[in-house]
């Protein structure tokens, strides 16, 4: 056997490494320490974690954590009501824009309806006076109730058209809706 220079055996000395009895032990426990590495890689992993904070992405595009992220969607949550309620007041004007021009044209036609019916009143009228002209049969008297029923349709169409006049006036009197 060789000595050392110190007269010691070259095994005693490498008996007593501590380098030397890992690696033994580790090429004698191969799997047991590849274990042993990774449960020490996972516990640092976890117990490095655990002292960090969660973060996701907030709607102002930047990571947030959870107590910054929970006061971001009140804000978004209070500015989605916002945006509601002045849609509900759009949607109540729209509304009071659409029952306006429903009056209106309701109004129009009960005009225009009222003045083709007095329109075919004075043609039938006159048809039969005409008629009764051309037959030779009409008598002057026969005319008196004819002549009182176009008076009374002249003054109630007078009447009618200051009526409508009158609630022009007074539409353009009245305050503007406020929405």
């Amino acid at each position: 056997m060789n000595n050392s220079p110190n007269g010691q055996k070259a095994e005693v000395v490498m008996n007593k490494d501590l380098l030397n009895r890992v690696l033994k032990w580790v090429d004698h426990n191969r799997w047991t320490a590849i274990a042993a590495c990774i449960i020490l890689v996972l516990g640092i992993t976890t117990f490095g974690t655990i002292g960090c904070k969660s973060t996701t992405m907030g709607f102002s595009g930047v990571k947030v954590d959870r107590a910054t992220f929970a006061r971001e969607v009140v804000n978004e949550n209070k500015n989605f009501i916002v945006a509601k309620i002045e849609l509900d007041k759009a949607i109540e004007a729209y509304n009071a824009d659409v029952l306006a021009h429903n009056e209106l044209v309701e109004s129009g036609v009960a005009d225009l309806d009222e003045q083709d019916a007095i329109k075919a009143q004075i043609l039938t009228t006159a048809g039969e006076i005409l008629g009764e002209v051309a037959a030779g049969t009409l008598n002057p008297a026969s005319l008196i109730p004819t002549g009182i029923g176009a008076i009374g349709l002249l003054l109630g169409g007078g009447v009618y058209a200051d009526n409508r006049r009158k609630d022009k006036v007074i539409t353009g009197l009245k305050p503007a809706p406020t929405s």
